[in-house]
């Protein structure tokens, strides 16, 4: 059983620094042509400071990057054996470039603590001038049922 205490735990924001190589090798690994993501030219022609990161970036670096959070599950009882990956809701307010903050949110559980739900709910943020650029929702299941 995950301790209830942990319910609500915050963490300190932290930034990530997208770089434009770990921004081709993701769009070339997805299949993605689009130049914006490619050459930096093509995206400051069309308005974009840098090279745009595809959207689906942001999310997976936002879920690697965030390991102090899966300790802490992991710390406050959450056992790696019985996690699921129940449901995964995403955002987009604006394109990506850097920062994120992470809140932990509630703990819950379902027939009698055979199933306990974790939800953690991240933003990422623009640290350059504080807009939001992705919200996600992962509710993570731990199926805590004997046999």
């Amino acid at each position: 059983m995950i301790d209830r205490g942990f319910a609500g735990t915050e963490f300190p924001e932290f930034t990530i620094g997208l770089e434009r190589g770990q921004i081709r090798l993701f769009a070339k690994a997805i299949g993605e042509t689009d130049p914006r993501h490619l050459d930096v030219d093509a995206a400051r022609a069309q308005g974009h400071r840098d090279l745009l990161a595809p959207p689906t970036f942001v999310v997976g670096l936002a879920a690697t990057e965030n390991t102090d959070a899966m300790t802490a599950i992991f710390n406050a009882g959450g056992d790696l054996r019985r996690l699921l990956h129940g449901e995964q809701v995403v955002n987009y307010f604006s394109d990506a470039h850097a920062g994120d903050e992470l809140r932990i949110g509630q703990v819950y559980d379902k027939r009698d603590g055979e199933l306990e739900f974790v939800e953690l709910e991240t933003d990422v943020t623009d640290a350059a001038n504080g807009q939001r650029v992705v919200s996600m929702t992962s509710v993570l299941v731990f199926n805590n049922r004997q046999g």
